[in-house]
């Protein structure tokens, strides 16, 4: 603090009062603390607990004095400048709410009232403020006033349970007692440990701790005349009779009248409890409980009329002020009652009777946080009193405030009296808070001994069996997401063995086993897989969705026959069902039915002829050809290609491919481009004509060849010819042997051979593999040969990772090799680079796709770090048109020197 770290000490002190809390001098350096900080409403509350705790302190009072007078001002200070905000926009809503809040903090409640009034006015209440309003609303006891707007913001805000617990006090103090009750339930439903609404649940139900605290003693006999023991009074005459047969509830009824005869009201209270458990006197305990309530009003304000006077004769007489306390907290006017109180506190300060008092008042008027403090100075007081135990006990419990300290406290009292129904429930209660459910269970047996029918006992047992259900369900929730963790990483066998874990609970939901399916296909065990879905139809053979489920199980395990059969029935049962339909044919398809399969594929043509999926799967059947006419499809591609490098050189074309569908399996097709090749002294304008065939033999193989020639200036022409076999499962794998023969300039883009016509060959060996762990392993091979009997290898290695699906990182071994070197083209002898590549698919979905990537890497032999970005997309614009583009920029080093290119394409797919 005097090096000015406030924050730090602040922090320091936090710890130092929840050890000490009864030690005002934390509470003083705190506030001084906050009081630098210029947090005055923090260093008030500070200093207040301080003066409460220690309050002849004089330092203290003159430090509360002090920050007071400042945050007075300060508040003062703000409402002015409010209000000149208010003149310049008085719509500006929220200025209006700061002033009322302002007016709260001076405790001006009529004031802060008519601000948030204000404020209402032209704006809503969130939940916080509503919260904040209805406790000025309590102050000036406009009740009915606040009624009504809890009552719509819980039907607003549902599950705030907050709303909830403020809306069944207003309804209580209302006297709507059902209301009350169902709002509380609902809190407590919500939120089931919330002391705010436990405490009102209790007082509207006649359970409120302030009721049974002495008035049953002659010292608080309200001047009745006490039984002398000559003769039997009524009273003691059924007390007797019931001793010995508690289950006469007639005789409980003469004794309830004459209690509430003698103005004993808290010993009728307790004896109408135990009437109102019996069902059939239902009717009769409504009928007592409002003579009660008609009789206890009548004495109370009756004597309360009469202490008043006394007490203007005799102001400091603590009996007659104790008595006129209790009868105010009766009538809940606990503002009133804490008023008396306060003024015997100051004349007899060291009187711990008056300050146990206050403290019970405080507790019955919801007032926590007092009660805790006056307890907690009590108990520095008088440490081993079991009551102040006992209520210290409870509050801290209720408050959850220093709990361990609450324990030994609660343990203390047990100590001395075992059977203390009080100090027993709340160690129960503290005990299911804190998860302890073995201590917690004991104590309630305890309990039960006691008065099982009793409605605590009950709350607390229904408390104990839902948190034993919430810790079961959070463990088996706990073992389903640690399986799922394993499913989503691969490691199958970990994820099988904890959803047979979770699925072995009898409580367990049983839609898990679904999970479990896939945790089984992880591995690649359809047996065991669909043995579950068995299982499943055993106990409920017409389920659609499992019957479906098995069926495609059956055909990706290549049960192809036993897929059909359930296929036909599911289309039996849901002929509307298009996946159903869809692959019935291709069960249909894999076991060479090829009659059948077109029959399905040709429904469900007609539902969307534009279907590609459709087409291809008519064209992948494997005997008759399906074909409706020449041609049986056309695509028209027009095309543009761009490529520098800076060397000089540049090769562009441009141009139109025409493809016409002999049949679904074999295309026919046709291209003209025009186009460039240049370097810095010279551009040679080219043509490229070319013819191809292209030929599917199933759904995943299929070759194509073409023929032409490059005309270049003078009409000099080269050969030109490509073929391609391709075997392809996308995501799985690829695998591809290539052949290209061409002009060398138009292969191995060499500015110096613009003007120099050699032949090359280029013979490539491509594949790629990736596994079920997401594991890709791609590679390939080029032999080059040019006609000026020079020849060079090519390889390329990757291996790597596939995340989600979606992004792959990885290794990858580049090595080149020209046999002989030239100044013609690029012709490295040995030449290798090391690099991490990344892959990434952006977007995958039925219009567009997206795809980014690169590697960065590093060439020994030139010491230099090659960069290389691409990027290409995919948009489908309309059923029978895509628009495809790529572009790259490549950074690398050739014969020492550095070397940058960028390549730009991009085609459009237009089908018809």
């Amino acid at each position: 603090m005097k090096t000015g770290k406030f924050g730090e000490a602040i922090n320091l002190l936090n710890r130092y009062i929840s050890a000490n809390p009864q030690d005002a001098t934390g509470y003083n350096l705190r506030g001084l603390c906050y009081e630098n900080r210029k947090d005055y409403e923090k260093s008030v509350y500070d200093f207040r607990s301080a003066v409460k705790l220690a309050p002849n302190d004089k330092s203290y009072n003159e430090n509360l004095q002090r920050v007071v007078k400042s945050w007075e001002t300060l508040l003062y200070n703000k409402i002015v400048g409010f209000k000149r905000e208010l003149k310049i926009n008085p719509d500006k809503s929220v200025n209006y709410l700061e002033i009322g809040k302002c007016y709260k903090n001076l405790g001006n409640w009529s004031e802060a009232e008519n601000w948030y009034d204000e404020f209402i006015k032209r704006d809503i209440l969130s939940s916080d403020e509503l919260i904040r309003y209805t406790e000025i609303l309590a102050k000036n006891n406009h009740i009915s006033k606040g009624e009504p707007l809890l009552k719509s913001f819980t039907e607003k805000y549902p599950d705030d349970h907050r709303l909830w617990s403020r809306y069944g006090y207003f309804a209580m103090w209302l006297g709507k007692k059902e209301i009350s009750i169902k709002a509380f339930e609902k809190a407590l439903e919500l939120r089931p440990y919330f002391k705010e609404a436990l405490d009102g649940y209790d007082l509207v139900r006649g359970k409120g701790y302030i009721y049974t605290v002495n008035d049953t003693t002659t010292r608080f006999n309200y001047g009745l005349p006490v039984s002398t023991g000559k003769g039997e009074y009524p009273i003691d005459k059924y007390y007797r009779i019931l001793a010995k047969k508690s289950e006469n509830n007639e005789t409980r009824i003469l004794l309830i009248n004459e209690l509430i005869k003698n103005n004993r009201f808290a010993e009728a209270e307790e004896q109408l409890k135990i009437l109102s458990r019996s069902e059939s006197y239902q009717s009769k305990v409504d009928e007592l409980e409002e003579i009660l309530e008609f009789n206890k009003s009548q004495y109370y304000s009756k004597r309360i009329v009469e202490l008043q006077k006394e007490i203007s004769i005799k102001p400091l007489d603590k009996k007659l002020n104790l008595e006129l306390a209790q009868l105010l907290a009766e009538k809940k006017e606990y503002d009133s009652s804490q008023t008396v109180l306060t003024k015997l506190i100051n004349e007899y300060p060291s009187n711990e009777e008056l300050l146990y008092k206050y403290a019970i008042v405080s507790l019955a008027s919801g007032d926590l946080n007092t009660a805790y403090e006056k307890t907690g100075m009590l108990i520095n007081k008088n440490p081993d009193n079991k009551n102040y135990q006992l209520l210290f006990g409870q509050l801290s419990v209720w408050l959850n405030k220093d709990v361990d300290t609450a324990k030994i406290f609660l343990n203390k009292v047990l100590s001395k009296d075992p059977a203390n129904y009080s100090a027993l429930s709340t160690l129960t209660l503290l005990l299911i808070q804190n998860n302890e459910l073995v201590d917690a269970e004991k104590y309630l047996g305890e309990l039960s001994l006691i008065n099982s029918s009793d409605p605590e006992y009950l709350k607390l047992t229904n408390m104990l069996e839902t948190q034993k259900k919430n810790n079961q369900e959070a463990e088996l929730f706990r073992i389903a997401e640690s399986a799922r963790e394993y499913l989503l990483k691969k490691e199958c066998d970990e994820a099988i063995r904890l959803f047979k874990l979770y699925l072995s609970n009898e409580n367990a939901d049983r839609n898990v086993n679904h999970e479990l399916v896939n945790a089984y296909l992880c591995k690649g065990d359809f047996i065991n897989a669909i043995s579950i879905y068995d299982r499943l139809l055993t106990d409920n053979p017409n389920d659609y969705f499992t019957l479906k489920q098995r069926a495609k199980l059956l055909f990706w395990s290549k049960d192809y026959s036993g897929a059909l059969n359930e296929f036909v029935k599911l289309n039996k049962i849901n002929p509307e069902d298009i996946e159903v339909k869809l692959l019935l044919g291709d069960s249909y398809t894999a076991v060479k039915n090829y009659d059948e399969a077109k029959v399905i594929y040709e429904e469900l043509l007609v539902l969307s002829p534009s279907s590609e999926l459709l087409k291809q799967r008519l064209s992948w059947i494997e005997g008759p050809s399906y074909q409706s006419g020449f041609p049986a499809y056309t695509m028209l591609t027009p095309d543009f290609s761009y490529f520098t490098d800076n060397f000089g050189f540049l090769y562009s074309t441009y141009g139109l491919r025409l493809d016409l569908g002999i049949t679904n399996y074999l295309t026919i097709g046709a291209s003209a481009y025009r186009g460039s090749l240049g370097s810095d002294s010279l551009t040679n304008n080219i043509s490229i004509y070319k013819g191809s065939l292209i030929s599917r033999f199933s759904r995943t193989v299929y070759a194509s060849a073409s023929f032409g020639s490059t005309i270049f200036p003078d009409d000099e022409n080269q050969f030109l010819a490509d073929a391609t076999l391709k075997a392809e499962q996308p995501k799985v794998y690829s695998f591809s042997a290539n052949f290209y023969s061409m002009d060398a300039a138009q292969l191995l883009y060499s500015p110096n051979l613009i003007d120099t016509r050699l032949r090359s060959n280029y013979f490539l060996l491509m594949g790629d593999y990736i596994i079920k762990t997401g594991w890709k392993f791609a590679g390939s091979y080029a032999f080059i040969t040019i006609s000026d009997d020079n020849k060079a290898n090519r390889l390329q290695l990757r291996f790597g990772k596939i995340f989600d699906k979606v992004v792959g990182v990885g290794y990858e071994y580049y090595y080149f090799d020209v046999k002989n070197e030239t100044s013609l083209y690029w012709s490295p002898e040995n030449f290798e680079s090391h690099s991490i590549w990344v892959d990434w698919e952006i977007v995958n979905d039925q219009t567009a796709t997206a795809n980014i990537g690169g590697r960065v890497g590093y060439i020994p032999s030139d010491e230099f770090i090659l960069r290389e970005f691409y990027g290409m997309t995919s948009v489908k614009l309309a059923d029978s048109f895509t628009i495809q583009g790529r572009l790259t920029f490549s950074t690398n080093a050739q014969s020492g020197k550095g070397y940058t290119s960028t390549s730009f394409g991009l085609s459009a797919f237009w089908s018809f």
